[in-house]
């Protein structure tokens, strides 16, 4: 906390780097988009699986103890995706977000009617991947950005979560009305891959710099 301190001192006459400039950076849009994407697949599976246990005659005893894994995943687990993050690297981690939301999403679509057992897993892993993309995109939001203009870099991407979780939740509705359960876990999925394209440009910059 003193370094960061410090590094503030130095840097408070300094002026903000122009956002477009931040922004620019393949670190940030990788971070950017790992954070909001996880959040949008979070949201967009996991707004409509009380429907879907209710529409198959599930109980709310159901739907609470479904939603009760799906909290555990999110939440619980922070202290360990801190380590994680620490030990493999945030970058690698984003990769586990992405298998992981992966897995879940299938074992969503499995669920056609709505069996507690898999959408107990399910949603558990939907919560664990958001926690794994979240956390680590937001620490790699940090790296290689200078501390003047973290706070604004900060506003951006947790205004970009909250903005994507309100047309994520509508979505839902409108692909769960017009399809499936299944094939709203199958668009999941697929969102989910997005983080994997700035990552992979990430990686060709540094092995370009490298060399």
């Amino acid at each position: 906390n003193l370094v960061v301190a410090d590094e503030a001192d130095d840097e408070s006459d300094a002026p903000l780097t122009p956002s477009p400039k931040v922004l620019s950076s393949r670190t940030v849009q990788l971070s950017i988009t790992a954070i909001v994407i996880s959040q949008m697949v979070m949201v967009l599976v996991m707004v409509m699986t009380p429907l879907h246990i209710r529409d198959n005659d599930g109980t709310l005893a159901i739907v609470g103890w479904v939603m009760m894994a799906h909290a555990v995943g999110m939440f619980a687990i922070a202290p360990v995706t801190g380590w994680l993050v620490s030990r493999f690297g945030a970058q690698t981690m984003i990769g586990v977000a992405v298998v992981t939301f992966l897995a879940s999403c299938g074992l969503a679509v499995t669920a056609t009617t709505a069996q507690t057992p898999i959408l107990l897993v399910a949603m558990f892993g939907v919560g664990v991947a958001w926690n794994f993309g979240y956390v680590a995109g937001s620490t790699l939001l940090q790296h290689g950005v200078a501390v003047r203009d973290r706070l604004k870099l900060q506003g951006v991407a947790d205004s970009s979560a909250w903005i994507t979780s309100a047309i994520a939740a509508a979505m839902s509705g409108v692909v769960l009305a017009a399809t499936s359960y299944g094939a709203l876990a199958i668009l999941g999925a697929l969102l989910a891959m997005l983080p994997l394209i700035p990552m992979q440009r990430l990686r060709t910059a540094e092995a370009v710099s490298r060399g």
